[in-house]
């Protein structure tokens, strides 16, 4: 199944981490540098329940949209 998303988030923040204080120093170039992966995160986030909504679209059908997800929308 491969690894864990909780696995490569423990990897993945801390040399974020390590690049953002030891490689970046002055505060546009970290915020540059922090705010790329935050929007892409945020952009995945918020386009993930499209997917869904498109697939109800298409099958004509609420099987495969979740309940909190119809709350939430």
């Amino acid at each position: 199944e491969g690894p864990s998303w909780m696995a490569l988030e423990a990897i993945f923040m801390p040399i974020v981490l390590f690049l953002t204080i030891f490689y970046f120093h002055t505060i546009k170039s970290r915020t540059f540098f922090i705010g790329i992966p935050c929007g892409i995160f945020c952009i995945t986030m918020y386009a993930s329940p499209l997917t869904i909504a498109c697939k109800v679209i298409k099958t004509k059908s609420v099987r495969y949209m979740p309940f909190w997800l119809s709350v939430g929308i």
